[in-house]
């Protein structure tokens, strides 16, 4: 194979050698900056997600009081049940009217007994939404009001767009405290409220 290439070599003239010899010097140049712009992506990509790193972690230290306090605040929590719990539906609509969400579907949970309290959830649907909507909306379900809560989230993410989700599955619950003397309440079927 050596041998081939120098007896080609040989047998070209001056000019022909020039050419061969700058395509052979372009040829390593065009090499050597496609493997510094790899190196440099790569270098570019871990220091973004260094970056983010630092972001969260300096998130995490500045809201270290938020949270311990939150922490304190759930037995306030427990302590704001009152008898008669928040009527879910109208809840979840003003929620995500603020986070520009429209809900397709809801369906009313059984109501369930948990030690001293009723627990009274709905599942909600959600179809066609992206990441900023989503977070706002589930940050609202949680702060708007202290006694209502995201039981369980289904997400189904869109095969076209990364950033879209094609339908959310949201289980939200409240309490309610159980009345001395009330019966257990009878497990009522669930009804789907349709869109309207």
């Amino acid at each position: 194979m050596l041998e081939r290439v120098r007896d080609t070599w040989e047998r070209m003239g001056p000019r022909e050698r020039r050419l061969a010899s700058m395509l052979g010097f372009v040829v390593v140049v065009c090499l050597l900056g496609y493997v510094v712009f790899l190196i440099n992506d790569g270098l570019n990509d871990l220091e973004n997600r260094n970056a983010d790193t630092r972001a969260l972690l300096l998130s995490l230290e500045t809201h270290r009081d938020d949270l311990a306090a939150d922490r304190s605040k759930q037995g306030d929590a427990v302590a704001m049940i009152g008898e008669e719990a928040p009527p879910l539906s109208t809840y979840l609509e003003k929620v995500g009217a603020e986070a520009g969400v429209q809900i397709r579907a809801q369906t009313e949970r059984p109501t369930q007994i948990k030690g001293k309290f009723h627990e009274l959830a709905t599942q909600i649907v959600l179809f066609d939404l992206n990441l900023d909507q989503l977070a706002k909306f589930l940050r609202g379900i949680e702060t708007t009001s202290p006694i209502v809560v995201t039981r369980h989230l289904l997400i189904k993410r869109s095969a076209l767009q990364k950033e879209k989700f094609d339908r959310v599955e949201i289980t939200v619950a409240t309490y309610q405290r159980v009345k001395a003397g009330a019966a257990k309440p009878a497990d009522k079927t669930a009804e789907e409220t349709k869109p309207q």
